[in-house]
């Protein structure tokens, strides 16, 4: 009985969002990894990409940047790891999980930094370029495109 509850509900926000905020909807459904669900967790925590005048920001925002305190040169803890919004943070790393299960040109980055950096680590440095890289695609209303996610990270031959 819920599930039908669930799914009618999930059915109506996708066709209001359709409606009010389809080209951004469509940008985040163009990259690997997001689906319907986590697009519209990123369309409605971010709400407005314009409200972040830079991608540090954002990803402050976002929490996934890393907050080091920094003093005389020398780093002194994390603090502030629990400022921002843990949602879209949430949403990326699933995204990270869901493109590496693919046939994704990513998950051969993915397998050479989780060698050398250990399977959390890799994925939060993935996240981050994936949030970057999201932010860029709705300031500029270009679709995804791994060649600017990887950098030349990775061979696509």
């Amino acid at each position: 009985q819920l599930d039908k509850q669930i799914a009618k509900m999930e059915q109506a926000i996708t066709k209001h969002t359709k409606l009010t905020a389809s080209a951004e909807f469509n940008l985040l459904r163009s990259t690997p990894g997001i689906g319907i669900m986590l697009a519209l967790i990123i369309l409605y925590e971010v709400d407005d990409i314009n409200r972040f005048p830079t991608v540090a920001e954002f990803c402050n925002y976002s929490r996934l940047a890393p907050n080091d305190t920094e003093s005389a040169g020398t780093i002194g803890g994390k603090q502030g790891r629990k400022m921002g919004n843990q949602y879209p943070k949430w949403a990326f790393t699933q995204a990270v999980v869901l493109m590496n299960r693919g046939d994704c040109p990513l998950k051969k980055y993915i397998d050479n930094l989780t060698a050398k950096k250990g399977k959390t680590k890799a994925k939060a440095i993935i996240s981050h370029r994936l949030g970057r890289a999201v932010y860029f695609m709705l300031k500029s209303g270009q679709v995804f495109d791994m060649n600017k996610l990887l950098k030349g990270k990775v061979n696509m031959t």
